[in-house]
């Protein structure tokens, strides 16, 4: 495939030179002349969060020759009357641009190239143009995702086929809600990018200013006030509702405050690329960003007096009467806000006893217990067992000879059947399940929400109304995902990606908010699917006590103690016996049922102390590969046939499913 990125700048150079050492064929294109030189001459210099220098093909606009197949489009959008008919001339009828601009762009873009042609995608991560050549990345390499979607919001071929091109260049995430993350992203300009304009500063120098903190408070309350009027739903922000960014006294603008640097604090290097172009005596794209949130709050009779604010003083730094600077700050006025209630009710997390919702008793007898099967995992690679199942066909086998072999519940993931890598995909899901249920419609499906990074939780959470499982994964809390201390006796890999998502791990935070657990909750609420808590440490208990006191989820909870994984807990007999007794402290003995995993070598000894406690089980090859020591496990049946067998030797006897289902409370 054929691709130019037009508008090699700040995000263009690292795109153009990720997607070359990714194997792409690739041309970057810019007007800028002696940074197409640099380009040529020295290769793509990144430094920053990453430090690469790649040799690159560079052209001025007037060079490109022939069609392209794909153009990344990233010229500013004051610049689209000149670049967008240069770039039709080189599109043939199949050619796609996709659009990374900013603000709403691609009605624009489409007006030139034709709806047809058009995608689009929202950046999420920062670069900063440092100097002919050389660009740098100001967001961590685990931030850089791309919301890639149709402007209708259909979920089309091409959209996976892009997906995989601009895999080497970072996390790009399909998606059915294009225009409510745009929205989502203009508010995000609108604030950050627009007070980095005005005030010439990075992102960073915003969060440590009181004052400039509650413009951009004021910015983004306008920018949802004109989201509610318009009648349109924002996406999230990192599994964030950007809606409770709103407020209506100073209490609740202060409760933002701390989500402000939670989410910006990553990217406090940042500096806008509207300063930036101002920095140079460009104009830049006030009026598609703040502008166009004051446009569009005019049209639906909605104030903007801050986001009108920023855009006088940007435009007068354009014109020259003012410099971008912190002095600037005294040019906001900014609007009165009440001071709200004086006292907030503090809920406590602790449902100890929880009296008045005990539940019902099973009458399945206490030596059955359940076995579930994780099958395939994300976190085990092809390279460390060439038996871990991979393809639609071997995840759905592995799943029926576990269910032979006792299993009663198995839990699935999926993975790219060409190369073993997770995947997030609904139709390979829909694949497994299908040749799961063609020959066991009794087996418990537990579907994993766990995703991937950058996706956000109704992403995650995308299986649960489309399969609507019996049972489905729910992480308790964030954490450390340190799995990639499983790939330090491994020096070369079968795939490119084991190696770097071993990398990735060591930076990565495996993100379950407060918030990311009421919309989990609530989606599987809806669909009648009960959670599988994954508790990797005790905190996540309580956090799961809080769910639960503030109605949030219903009982008996179903708890997975999830030990061994570095980051959470371990998997020692004391650390078991802590995670037990203190749900017995949370929610009452009897009141919850519970499950044990040991990761690795820990499986099996783990498991067998569960047993005594009164624990279930978990085995599977999404745990550990080994059967015993040094022998790898061929197939998951073999890991629940080990498991039975200690069972009966100690007079414990695996659940049949619908055993399982009664001692879960599930309905099939």
């Amino acid at each position: 495939m054929k691709i130019a990125v037009v508008g090699a700048g700040s995000l263009g150079t690292i795109i153009g030179a990720l997607l070359v050492k990714g194997g792409r064929d690739v041309t970057l294109v810019d007007a800028n002349v002696e940074h197409v030189k640099a380009l040529n001459e020295k290769g793509a210099q990144i430094v920053g969060f990453l430090e690469e220098t790649v040799p690159v093909k560079a052209i001025m606009p007037a060079q490109m020759e022939g069609s392209y197949d794909l153009v990344i489009y990233l010229v500013k959008t004051t610049l689209n009357h000149v670049a967008l008919p240069q770039i039709v001339s080189h599109l043939h009828e199949e050619s796609i641009v996709l659009t990374l601009q900013n603000g709403l762009p691609e009605d624009a873009v489409a007006e030139y190239v034709g709806a047809a042609r058009t995608l689009g995608a929202a950046v999420g991560w920062g670069a900063t143009w440092m100097a002919p050549g050389v660009s740098q990345l100001t967001s961590p390499e685990d931030k850089m995702t791309y919301d890639v979607g149709e402007i209708d919001g259909r979920m089309t071929e091409r959209l996976e086929k892009i997906k995989e091109i601009l895999s080497p260049a970072g996390i790009p995430i399909i998606t059915d809600k294009l225009m409510g993350i745009r929205w989502t992203k203009l508010l995000v300009n609108s604030t950050f990018s627009g007070m980095s304009a005005a005030l010439g500063c990075t992102y960073g120098d915003i969060l440590d200013n009181p004052k400039a903190l509650e413009c951009v408070a004021h910015i983004a309350n306008e920018c949802l006030a004109v989201v509610r009027a318009l009648g349109v739903k924002p996406e999230p922000m990192q599994g964030v509702d950007v809606g409770i960014l709103a407020f209506q006294n100073r209490q609740q603008m202060k409760k933002s405050f701390m989500l402000y640097q939670m989410a910006f604090g990553p990217h406090r290097a940042l500096k806008a690329s509207m300063l930036q172009d101002l920095e140079k005596g460009l104009p830049c794209e006030i009026n598609t960003i703040n502008g166009k949130v004051a446009e569009m709050g005019f049209k639906a009779s909605v104030a903007t007096p801050v986001n009108d604010k920023i855009v006088e003083i940007v435009k007068a730094c354009e014109e020259g009467t003012l410099k971008p600077e912190m002095a600037n700050l005294d040019l906001f006025v900014l609007p009165e806000v009440p001071e709200g209630p004086t006292e907030t009710p503090i809920v406590k997390p602790v449902v100890t006893g929880a009296e008045g919702s005990r539940p019902a008793r099973s009458k399945i007898p206490h030596h059955k217990r359940i076995i579930t099967c994780a099958i395939t995992g994300s976190i085990h690679t092809p390279t460390m067992s060439e038996h871990l199942p991979i393809t639609p066909d071997q995840i759905a086998q592995s799943a029926l000879d576990a269910a032979n072999a006792g299993a009663a519940v198995v839990h699935i993931h999926a993975r790219n059947p060409a190369d073993g890598m997770p995947v997030a995909d609904l139709k390979i899901f829909d694949e497994i399940i299908n040749k799961i249920r063609e020959k066991n419609k009794d087996l418990i499906i537990c579907i994993t929400t766990g995703g991937g990074a950058g996706m956000t939780v109704e992403q995650r959470a995308s299986v649960i109304p489309r399969f609507k499982p019996e049972l489905a994964s729910c992480n308790l809390g964030s954490m450390n995902w340190g799995v990639f201390s499983l790939a330090e006796k491994f020096t070369e890999f079968k795939y490119p990606w084991e190696g770097a998502m071993m990398e990735l791990a060591k930076g990565y935070v495996f993100q379950n908010t407060f918030a990311d657990l009421f919309k989990m909750t609530s989606i599987m609420a809806e669909n009648g699917t009960k959670p599988e808590f994954e508790v990797y440490d005790v905190g996540h208990l309580y956090n799961c006590g809080y769910l639960l006191m503030a109605g949030h989820i219903k009982p008996p909870v179903y708890l997975q103690f999830v030990t061994g994984i570095l980051g959470g807990i371990q998997s020692t007999p004391y650390d078991l016996v802590n995670l037990n007794t203190t749900a017995d402290r949370v929610f009452g003995r009897g009141n919850y049922q519970w499950s044990v995993i040991g990761a690795g070598r820990n499986e099996f000894p783990v498991c067998t102390q569960g047993l005594f406690l009164g624990s279930h089980v978990r085995v599977g090859m999404e745990d550990n590969l080994y059967v015993k020591r040094g022998v790898l496990a061929k197939n998951n049946g073999e890991l629940v046939e080990k498991m039975a067998r200690i069972m009966g030797e100690f007079d414990f006897e695996p659940a049949t499913p619908d055993e399982a289902r009664e001692i879960l409370g599930l309905k099939k």
